[in-house]
């Protein structure tokens, strides 16, 4: 599998940075003239919408220049639900805290029939897509990351 990350609460490799360790690593990546980072942190039942926010408005405060390129659309999607809003509120939120852009993580192949085999817990096909046409319509830049190759058919 290509994204075989997911892990529980409890499981012993589960771990989550702290600021000070994410300081430290974008101290590293400043000093090799790095300055812009992908941040992913899955979809952790403890890490809600405020949390990122928070993360995102000390890294901005101790790295205003730094591009943060985080949260792809499954995370969006958990953050939003468990924050009991919307997409775009969720969007405008993590806009206003420091987010650049979205990362197309998560696309793997927007088959719903594949997604079930290989990403059983991320959002639907449709979930996915509404989220990048919200940040388009906000005109956040995107990417997408799209896996082929496994249990795809050509339809």
């Amino acid at each position: 599998m290509f994204c075989n990350f997911c892990r529980t609460k409890k499981s012993p490799d589960s771990y989550i940075l702290t600021i000070n360790d994410y300081i430290q690593k974008i101290d590293e990546l400043y000093s090799l003239g790095g300055r812009q980072i992908l941040l992913q942190g899955g979809m952790h039942p403890d890490l809600n919408l405020d949390y990122y926010v928070n993360l995102f408005k000390v890294l901005k405060s101790h790295f205003p220049d730094l591009k943060l390129h985080a949260l792809g659309p499954p995370e969006i999607v958990f953050v939003s639900n468990n924050a009991n809003i919307s997409v775009q509120k969720t969007l405008e939120k993590l806009i206003s805290a420091g987010l650049d852009s979205l990362p197309g993580a998560g696309a793997e192949i927007l088959s719903d029939r594949v997604r079930k085999i290989v990403s059983p817990v991320k959002c639907t096909s449709s979930e996915w897509i509404n989220v990048m046409k919200v940040a388009h319509k906000m005109n956040l830049t995107t990417s997408a990351t799209m896996m082929f190759g496994h249990l795809e058919t050509l339809k």
